[in-house]
């Protein structure tokens, strides 16, 4: 019962220390030379004003807390189970208002031979709440005191002792909550430290922060990487068994990962997200003083420029440009895995010569050096529709050496189908089993199947043909194949026109974006995605100079996912209320308009600087990247409503939207939040001439 009543008390604690998704709340109050810092700025003005604030607010949103809550009563053991829930409950509804800082402060070696001991630690200005979230931390003591928890009361702070040197510490400095676990002395710790000599006056924290955080950002992130990196080092180097003559002086396996990746000049690590314009813009820089190397070499290569960006359609969902070229990825992969594990990288050579032997083409010296640096990947309605509509494309470097290493794979391609094979132990046709005793020009006795009857029948069943089709002067080049017996559902293309190369699951792919190319005047003849309002205003906001640029219209995206979303969400809905306690309702789906007003596009550039690499996101979601973006949509409908706050009823969407309607209607979420302002009905974008 101790043990119980102790995990229960520890899993309530962690559970309200995770803050959700401001400039560097409680910093102050944590130690200077901390490890991990992770910081909420609690429930702000702009936190509220938002669309996710609202979001968060919504009458679906504590409808679904509300049954949670009752869900997790009915499962709690006994009376003191429902009494911790009850009032950890009312504890995070302070919690999550307040600002609060997450903190590793230190990873200690433990004396004994024994793990490290960490020193993590939550602190939280609880500010008029202190007193009623007191009484409610009050009552889940005695609550697991009843189930037998002894607690220690010290001076200053409560401690629960887990095993010898951890032990789960909770107190207050003044308004001030602190909640601690591993190190034992830990609250003596944070307790001693002074607003002079805290985090907050770490001149490598300052400086990072600057760098990141605007003048109200909602969640902070800081990790002192170069001490976390010495940290790692003590813990290898400890663990590792006595060197010899042959590895004396060898760097450790720290040191050679570090080098790999290229972050050995690394100091930190910073991040702020602050609410623009109703939207959240992220920041995270890795703070790394040039010249780059590895992964900061490869984001410092040639920056995209608006040439890259002209080929777009206007009704592109997903779109990711990058100028890293796939040859200085390969290289620094080699360099990489030669620099933490030879081995590696010697399996690496030897899978690309077994490439060559297979197919005659080097990766390395003919297809990739016929290939351009920027690499374009584009899904869009006007190319094949949802997913189908995808292509890859980039600049042919050397023409000649490419249609050569093209026209190999072809070969090797069309002599893939199965070949004949050894004998059959037994006739394929009926199954007579004497069948090695005719020979190699064998034939059935039983039913006559013959050795070159058989042959042809693999050869169909095993089928791989490489055709082709023109569009204009251009040849497109296409896959049509069946593996047993099965006809596959995709025919790979390939054609190079003009200066590019296009890669498409299907040929139709690439024959839509040749008839959609330039005329021969070089006029566009369908909008172009850099030429909306939309996209222009959202890469506004960015750096000037990204080796990586990924655009998702997330209105889009969910107008072509929501029928799988119905269809998945009510399955889910079903299975839960089945076979679990947690009584979901379909109802928490919102409509699909009003998904799509909640929604706006999202951006991510990565980029590198003097200062070391950066990362910016732009979006009306909470989250790190969008490269999975369409199947993140699939998940986040279950959370999303934005009830009358976020859709006002006198705001209509024009039927069927298009989509530069959606890129530029949905993108104003602020208006359509404003509930003092009567929003104007938006006007769909007139196509650019």
């Amino acid at each position: 019962m101790k043990r119980h009543a102790c995990i229960a008390l520890m899993l309530t604690l962690a559970t309200l220390s995770l803050p959700a998704p401001g400039r560097t709340p409680m910093a102050d109050h944590l130690p200077k030379d901390t490890l991990v810092y992770y910081a909420w700025a609690g429930r702000t003005d702009a936190f509220a004003t938002s669309p996710l604030g609202k979001l968060a607010e919504g009458d679906k949103v504590a409808e679904m807390l509300d049954v949670l809550r009752e869900t997790m009563l009915r499962g709690a053991p006994g009376e003191s189970g429902r009494t911790m829930v009850n009032h950890g409950w009312e504890m995070a509804s302070i919690l999550w208002q307040r600002p609060c800082a997450a903190a590793l402060t230190d990873l200690a070696l433990d004396e004994d031979g024994g793990d490290p001991i960490p020193a993590a630690t939550m602190v939280v200005d609880l500010g008029e709440h202190k007193a009623a979230f007191a009484e409610h931390l009050d009552a889940i003591v005695e609550a697991a005191r009843a189930e037998g928890a002894e607690f220690q009361e010290l001076e200053s702070y409560t401690r629960l002792p887990i095993e010898d040197k951890f032990a789960l510490s909770f107190g207050f400095d003044e308004n001030v909550l602190f909640v601690c676990f591993g190190q034992a002395n830990l609250p003596e710790t944070l307790l001693a430290v002074k607003a002079e000599d805290s985090l907050a006056t770490n001149a490598a924290f300052t400086a990072a922060m600057k760098d990141v955080a605007g003048d109200a950002a909602q969640l902070s992130t800081y990790i002192n990487v170069t001490q976390l990196k010495d940290v790692m080092e003590a813990v290898v180097q400890r663990e590792a068994p006595p060197a010899d003559d042959d590895t004396d002086g060898a760097p450790s396996m720290v040191s050679r990962i570090v080098r790999a990746f290229g972050v050995q000049k690394a100091t930190a690590m910073a991040s702020a997200t602050q609410f623009v314009d109703g939207s959240l813009y992220t920041r995270t820089r890795l703070m790394s003083p040039p010249p780059h190397s590895g992964v900061l070499r490869l984001a410092a290569e040639r920056p995209i420029t608006a040439d890259d960006l002209a080929a777009l359609p206007a009704d592109a969902d997903y779109v990711a440009v990058s100028s890293i070229a796939p040859q200085s990825i390969l290289e620094e992969i080699r360099r990489g895995l030669g620099t933490a594990n030879e081995r590696m990288a010697a399996q690496l050579d030897r899978a690309l010569e077994n490439v060559k032997r297979q197919t005659g083409v080097s990766l390395e010296d003919e297809l990739l050096a016929g290939l351009g640096q920027t690499w374009t990947a584009c899904m869009a309605e006007s190319q094949g529709g949802f997913v189908t509509g995808t292509a890859i494309w980039t600049p042919v470097r050397d023409r000649e050496k490419l249609t050569e290493a093209l026209g190999k794979l072809e070969k090797a391609l069309a002599g893939a189908a199965a070949p004949a094979g050894e004998m059959p132990a037994r006739c394929p046709r009926c199954g007579f089993e004497e069948l090695s005793k005719q020979g190699d020009g064998w034939a059935c006795p039983r039913c006559g199947m013959t050795r070159q009857r058989w042959q042809q029948r693999r050869r169909r069943r095993h089928r791989v043909e490489v055709k082709s089709m023109t569009v204009g002067d251009t040849a497109i080049h296409y896959v049509s194949a069946g593996v047993s017996g099965m006809p596959l559902p995709v025919a790979p293309a390939w054609a190079i026109h003009e200066d590019r190369f296009y890669l498409a699951p299907w040929p139709q792919v690439i024959q839509s974006i040749i008839e959609a190319g330039p005329d021969s005047q070089g006029k566009h003849r369908a909008p172009r995605l850099a030429e909306t309002e939309a996209f222009v205003r959202i890469r506004s906001r960015l750096a000037d100079n990204p080796s990586v640029l990924i655009y998702a219209n997330t209105p889009a995206l969910m107008r072509r996912v929501y029928p799988v979303l119905l269809v998945g969400g009510t399955m889910g809905v079903n299975a839960l209320a089945s076979h679990t306690p947690l009584q979901t309702d379909m109802s928490w789906l919102p409509s699909l308009q009003k998904l799509q007003r909640f929604m706006g596009p999202t951006m991510v550039a990565i980029s590198a600087d003097d200062k070391g690499l950066l990362y910016e996101e732009y979006a009306s979601m909470p989250g790190r990247g969008i490269l999975a973006a369409p199947l993140a949509l699939f998940g986040a409908g279950e959370w999303l409503t934005c009830s009358r706050q976020i859709a006002p009823a006198n705001v209509q969407l024009a039927q069927p939207p298009t989509a530069d309607a959606e890129t530029v209607i949905y993108a104003e979420t602020p208006v359509l939040l404003d509930a003092e302002t009567e929003p104007a009905e938006p006007e769909a974008p007139q196509a650019p001439q």
